[in-house]
């Protein structure tokens, strides 16, 4: 059996296709004019070795956490305050980002959308609630006498 390669240039996922498991390539004369290469017929399966480069001390970030261009906050721990951070991506698709440079392991990334944040600017860490931990009725959370109770009548 002769093993045959074809120069293939980008590729995308077909939407009838499962896109985890088969892409689409498209590929430099998949008929094999003037070579003695097997022609390719559409949509014909195929197995492809594809060489790719292994990313290293890279940090996937959320595309949502992203400010202005290549730009991001980062949470000064002992602050606690934002500092914007300038960052070179190195990949990217619509969900994340890839970064090498600006950030450190143990960083702290503010992915919540602020209108306006100024550099330095104090934040409030807010803790995710566990869990197995109730968030609690608006009686626990909102401070007494903060708003009217209900079935009160005025002494």
């Amino acid at each position: 059996m002769r093993k045959s390669m074809k120069k293939c240039s980008k590729s995308r996922t077909d939407p009838k296709r499962d896109p985890k498991r088969q892409k689409i390539a498209r590929i430099e004369n998949p008929f094999s004019l003037g070579t003695d290469l097997p022609q390719l017929r559409i949509g014909q399966p195929l197995r492809a070795k594809i060489e790719g480069v292994t990313l290293e001390d890279v940090f996937v970030i959320p595309r949502t956490a992203m400010r202005d261009i290549n730009r991001i906050f980062l949470i000064d721990k002992d602050g606690p305050k934002i500092s914007k951070t300038d960052i070179t991506p190195v990949w990217s698709n619509n969900e994340v980002v890839i970064v090498k440079n600006g950030l450190n392991p143990g960083d702290w990334l503010a992915t919540s959308r602020l209108s306006y944040a100024p550099d330095e600017a104090p934040v409030e860490i807010i803790e995710p609630a566990s869990s197995g931990e109730a968030a609690g009725s608006a009686d626990q959370l909102m401070p007494e006498g903060s708003f009217p109770e209900k079935n009160k009548t005025p002494a």
